[in-house]
């Protein structure tokens, strides 16, 4: 990724790393920074005056809203009004390195949208974390793997399967994702 984008979004399954990876790289910068070693043959990191990265970490018993759940709320109200702006504004006005990681699919678009090279630098490029469903048991099985290009599919059903939702919830989402599709 280094040298050829400074703006990656990266798209994937639920549990596929996405955070895992940003923590990795936020860590290994900061690691970079003190002097420390890092857990690469080679390093050149620029000097940052900071990191910010928000990855939950826990759940909220007393009102009874998941992690999840309270982060899917916050996100829902942040993508409506402001997701793209945030992201163009990063990409256009303050050029700062980024890795920000979605469910919200629509923000791949930004790669189009902010196609210029400087240099041989692109400013925005999408990843994603892959994942393997088998087409006979449809399991998903993620592969922890940073790839190029943006997430081809949702993986919000198979999430729910592997966390135990009822099989009539499944199947109306299912359903509807069919629906949805044909639109």
């Amino acid at each position: 990724m280094r040298g050829e984008s400074w703006f990656q979004i990266i798209t994937g399954p639920n549990l596929g790393g996405k955070s895992t990876f940003i923590r990795q790289v936020g860590v290994t910068v900061l690691m970079a920074q003190v002097g420390s070693f890092v857990p690469c043959d080679e390093a050149s990191v620029s000097i940052r005056d900071c990191i910010f990265a928000h990855v939950g970490a826990g759940d909220c018993q007393l009102p009874g809203v998941s992690t999840f759940m309270q982060e899917m709320l916050e996100i829902a109200l942040i993508f409506k009004s402001l997701a793209w702006a945030i992201c163009e504004r990063l990409v256009q006005v303050k050029k700062a390195p980024t890795l920000f990681a979605t469910h919200f699919h629509q923000l791949t678009a930004l790669a189009q949208a902010n196609s210029e090279v400087a240099g041989n630098i692109v400013g925005v490029a999408n990843f994603h974390v892959s994942a393997h469903i088998d087409t006979e048991s449809r399991k998903l099985t993620v592969l922890y793997k940073v790839e190029p290009g943006a997430c081809d599919q949702s993986f919000g059903i198979h999430v729910a399967e592997f966390a135990n939702f009822p099989e009539s919830v499944v199947a109306l989402a299912r359903e509807k994702a069919t629906e949805v599709k044909k639109c």
